[in-house]
């Protein structure tokens, strides 16, 4: 895989990693106290980067999510999926099903060691409560606190009510930068819809 970059030059994506990523990171981390949490995942990095510049792309279908989503599909018979759906539909329904929060898929892969963890549940479930200042995670917590009884569905980049309420989705598709300010309007917005 190679990639053009300004000035016409060409670079290998694992060079470019190393070059663009790795490399600062390195450097951050040599003149910064780190975390053994941050070491684990720079060896995770450098071990995804290892595969990826050996052509061993098989190697992390329980670790990557766009490779672990092909695996999905090319065993789509392993999967129990809705009946009447072409295959290109429930290949789609089952990459979705993969992504879903709330969908039991990710569990039950990761339950028969189907995808790697680099964290551990309580982890998980603490990031999900005390997300990143300013994130989209912290945008979906106070959503999620805020109209709790009126939820239906609440995803990644946008919050579904119940359809007595209102049918479509209030998206937030910014990744941080959600002030309180900002997540007082958004909640306003939605708020509106249900007084």
């Amino acid at each position: 895989w190679v990639i053009s970059i300004e000035g016409g030059e060409k670079l290998k994506v694992t060079d470019y990693l190393n070059t663009y990523y790795l490399n600062p990171i390195e450097e951050l981390f040599r003149n910064n106290s780190i975390t053994d949490d941050d070491k684990k995942a720079l060896n995770e990095f450098k071990w995804v980067l290892e595969k990826l510049d050996s052509g061993l792309i098989e190697r992390l279908d329980d670790s990557i999510e766009w490779i672990i989503k092909k695996r999905l599909i090319e065993n789509l018979t392993d999967y129990q999926m809705e009946e009447g759906l072409t295959e290109g539909f429930a290949k789609m329904a089952l990459v979705n099903q993969y992504s879903a929060v709330t969908d039991p898929l990710y569990d039950r892969l990761v339950e028969e060691n189907k995808v790697k963890t680099v964290l551990s549940p309580k982890h998980v479930e603490r990031a999900f409560y005390e997300p990143p200042n300013r994130s989209r995670g912290e945008l979906r917590v106070a959503l999620a606190r805020e109209f709790k009884n009126v939820i239906k569905t609440i995803n990644w980049s946008y919050i579904k009510l119940k359809p007595n309420i209102r049918y479509e989705p209030f998206e937030f598709n910014e990744l941080d930068d959600w002030t309180p300010d900002k997540i007082k309007i958004k909640e306003d917005e939605i708020r509106s819809v249900i007084e």
